[in-house]
């Protein structure tokens, strides 16, 4: 009988063993496993973060373009016919930063505001050339808006199914 109890205070004492050694390694890969996890939100949290501002960087550069292009044509009408004397009395044009933002962050708008672009200069030729004055639509100038407001559209279809 000393045999029989003596097997069971050594099968509860290697289960305690085991289990003195098993359970801390298998609460540290959890929580090994839990900060991994953590980190990972985080990050895909901060990108998140960071493709909102970005976003509303480029939809904030496309109305400072319009903006833009009515400085070019008070300029215009002011006197000035030769593009190059009007951009050193401008700013930098917002466009190209919109597409920067586009060429990093939101690669399926990039084709659109290239398209964008090629509407703006046609426009402004049309400034230069006397085809177009503000408030008067022109084929170049209707083609600008409605590029325009196709990015803008996009950018909302963006915002929709990422954002919210």
């Amino acid at each position: 009988m000393a045999d029989s109890s003596l097997a069971g205070v050594i099968v509860g004492g290697l289960i305690a063993l085991a289990a003195g050694v098993i359970g801390p390694l298998v609460i540290e890969w959890r929580r090994h496993a839990y900060e991994k996890q953590k980190q990972e939100d985080e990050k895909q949290k901060e990108t998140r973060r960071k493709k909102e501002d970005k976003l509303e960087e480029l939809s904030t550069a496309l109305y400072s373009h319009e903006y833009w292009l009515i400085q070019v044509q008070n300029r215009i009408n002011q006197g000035d016919k030769a593009l190059d004397a009007i951009m050193t009395k401008l700013p930098p044009p917002p466009l190209p930063k919109a597409q920067a933002i586009a060429n990093i962050y939101f690669h399926e708008l990039k084709g659109d505001l290239t398209a964008l672009s090629a509407a703006s200069v046609l426009l402004i030729k049309s400034m230069l050339d006397g085809k177009y004055v503000f408030g008067q639509p022109n084929d170049e100038s209707t083609t600008f808006v409605q590029q325009l407001r196709r990015v803008e559209r996009l950018i909302t279809e963006y915002a929709k199914r990422e954002f919210q």
